[in-house]
């Protein structure tokens, strides 16, 4: 298996002479042509956690906002400023600076309230997104992005000085570091 970025791929054998087994999946053409596609395998556990970050925090958003939400776990997962696994980002608890408090990145994840899938039909097509998002990434106009809120709040570090606002995507504001 060989970790290229966030996404693993794993060869199921190993090619040989005898057989046209391969790194990559292969389907037969006319005229006996061989197409590949490489075989991306996603961690079951890394999509449940994509998957339910997405449903919590943007399941009423359209497919572009939804994207930009997973896109913003995975540019923490890439940050050395967060954890490095998908799973890491989304449950990560840090202390607030002022209260001591524990703070969760992401509120869903420590609200108190239930967690469950209510809406099975969207819950499905979220993991086909983030599953997709997964194995081939991600294209968003918020591809710097580190943090984001909803317009309802109006969060003390949406203000500080060394971050700035890269685009409003449905009921979402993200933001980039400055350099």
């Amino acid at each position: 298996m060989f970790k290229i970025g966030f996404v693993s791929l794993v060869f199921l054998s190993a090619p040989t002479a005898l057989d046209n087994v391969n790194l990559f999946h292969m389907e037969v053409v006319p005229h006996g042509a061989i197409q590949t596609e490489q075989v991306i395998a996603v961690d079951e556990k890394e999509l449940d956690c994509l998957a339910k970050n997405i449903y919590h925090e943007a399941r009423g958003e359209d497919e572009t906002g939804r994207k930009a939400v997973a896109q913003v776990v995975l540019n923490r997962v890439a940050s050395k400023r967060y954890p490095n696994t998908v799973c890491e980002v989304v449950y990560q608890v840090t202390k607030h600076y002022k209260t001591k408090r524990k703070t969760p990145q992401f509120s869903w994840t420590l609200d108190g309230r239930s967690d469950a899938i209510n809406e099975k039909d969207v819950y499905v097509g979220i993991v086909e997104l983030a599953k997709g998002i997964l194995q081939h990434g991600v294209e968003t106009n918020v591809a710097k992005s580190l943090l984001y809120h909803t317009t309802a709040v109006n969060p003390a570090w949406s203000k500080s000085k060394k971050i700035r606002v890269e685009a409003t995507v449905g009921v979402h504001i993200f933001y980039a570091y400055n350099k």
